[in-house]
This record gives C-alpha cells, structure tokens and sequence, in this order.
C-alpha cells in the first residue's frame, strides 16, 4: 500500500503548507507573504489536481473574511487584495510550469487530443481522441498551463464518465449517486479528523456570529 499513500500524504502536506501560508498572509499581508502563498499554491497543484478547487477556495476565503471581518481592512484594501490574490495565481503557475520544465508550456487548444466525452466529443475514446473545440474560435485560443497538466485532468474526466457497479448502504447499483462521494467521505475521513472539522466550522460560525 506504500506506494499508493505517499503521494496522497504529499498532497496533503503540501495542501496543509499552502493553506498555512494563505493564514500567514491574512493575519500579515505583505508582498513576502503573497510571494509564499503563490508558491505554496504551486507546489499543492503539482502534487494532487484534487488541489484545483484551492485556485477558487482559497482566494475566495481571503475575500469573505475581508467581507466578514470589516475590523480587518485597516491593514489591507479590497484593491490591494485583488492585486495579491492575482499575483498569486500567476506565480502559482509559474510554479506548476517550473514543475513541468517549461515542456510545452502554451499550445492552441485545438492541438490537444482529448479522451474524455466532454472536452473530446461523444466519440472521443483512448484508442480514438477527438477535440471538440477544433473547428471553433476557440481552438485558437493559447492555453497559459502546460499541456500535460490539461491532459491529466482530461483523463481523469474520462474515467469519472466511465461507469462502474457502486455499492453503498447494502445496495448495488450500475453508476452512481448524487450522495456518494459524501456518504463515503464520511465513511472514510477518520473519526478525530470529522470532530476537528466539526469543531473549527463551529467555531467560525459563533466567532461571526458574535
């Protein structure tokens, strides 16, 4: 099993190291602080593309507690959060692209060969890749992320569309539903790890509240 827990304990790491560095950031925002938020981003998107929702969750965490928080904008401004916030995406992807050695860094997304329904075609297979933005404007369009890191997360979409027999609560079942990534999250996440989480939601919800 080692080799399959690794990686996920380096993904969590790094998740952990990236989210500690946005904390740093919002309790002193300063330059180094953004430059260690972009690179601790960086580093957990090369780690797991799990860490994707991070590109979203993150930066929107630091604009609601600007909103929650009015005390808090003494020592920063919503424009100089903006800028921040957009300086560390950029150097997020600067790292990814140092990660991947700079290996077809910009290509037109009409010379991708897609394997998944959705980006690919309904046709689209492993054996028979398609692109469905080829014919389009859109195929003209650079894309600023190597080219293997929109490939991987094609397969990965490949593999969500195939469907598979699930069990869940004593039922099989050909696909899925809608609950079952929660339902098995549940499951899975150890029990001290569901009473922190609980916890520190708790806890942000009292302290805005009061």
């Amino acid at each position: 099993n080692a080799p399959t827990i690794l990686p996920d304990v380096g993904a969590v790491a790094t998740g952990v190291v990236a989210c500690y560095m946005f904390w740093l950031y919002w309790k002193t925002p300063s330059w180094e602080q953004m430059l260690a938020c972009g690179v601790g981003l960086g580093f957990a998107l090369l780690s797991k593309l799990t860490w994707l929702s991070a590109i979203l969750s993150l930066p929107a965490t630091l604009c609601l507690c600007l909103l929650l928080f009015p005390e808090s904008r003494s020592k920063r401004s919503v424009a100089m959060t903006a800028r921040h916030v957009f300086c560390i995406l950029v150097l997020a992807l600067a790292v990814v692209h140092v990660g991947y050695l700079f290996e077809e860094s910009v290509v037109h997304l009409r010379q991708y060969e897609f394997v998944s329904q959705v980006l690919g075609g309904t046709e689209a297979t492993m054996a028979n890749p398609g692109n469905r933005f080829k014919e389009g404007w859109l195929g003209m369009l650079p894309i600023p992320v190597p080219k293997h890191f929109i490939l991987g997360i094609d397969h990965l979409k490949m593999g969500v569309e195939q469907q598979y027999w699930s069990f869940l609560l004593g039922e099989w079942k050909f696909g899925s539903w809608p609950h079952y990534y929660l339902m098995t999250t549940l499951f899975k996440t150890p029990e001290p790890t569901l009473l922190a989480a609980a916890l520190g939601l708790g806890d942000l919800i009292v302290g805005t509240w009061r």
